[in-house]
């Protein structure tokens, strides 16, 4: 607890994230108030991959992969330039997609980082 009252919270955990009850006191042990206050700690977003499933007839899917994550939010980028904000892991290119031959690259992100995937080019 520091001076002022406030409760520092030094090298968290994931454990740590929780409901937390506090109450408080005058000086003269009257309390003047409680409540509850919810506190989350977030791991660092992964650096995910981009992997591609090509179909016979020219279309493909891309894929980002985060492993098991549930807690990151996924964004679609085509030459630096979002082009899908939904958290979705895998966009579709038609043929005539494929064939402009231009860079595609994910990025997971959660509250407190992000982290962008190499880009790949379907060919």
């Amino acid at each position: 607890m520091e001076e002022d009252g406030s409760l520092r919270f030094s090298s968290v955990s994931l454990k740590d994230t929780g409901k937390y009850t506090f109450i408080a006191f005058t000086a003269y042990g009257k309390e003047i108030g409680r409540g509850e206050v919810e506190i989350k700690v977030y791991e660092k977003a992964p650096k995910p991959t981009v992997k591609i499933i090509c179909t016979k007839d020219g279309n493909a899917t891309l894929i980002c992969d985060i492993g098991e994550r549930k807690d990151l939010t996924l964004s679609w980028y085509k030459e630096d330039k979002i082009i899908q904000n939904e958290n979705k892991p895998q966009v579709f290119l038609s043929s005539t997609q494929v064939q402009e031959n231009k860079p595609y690259s994910c990025e997971a992100h959660n509250p407190v980082s992000s982290n962008k995937s190499d880009s790949v080019t379907v060919s």
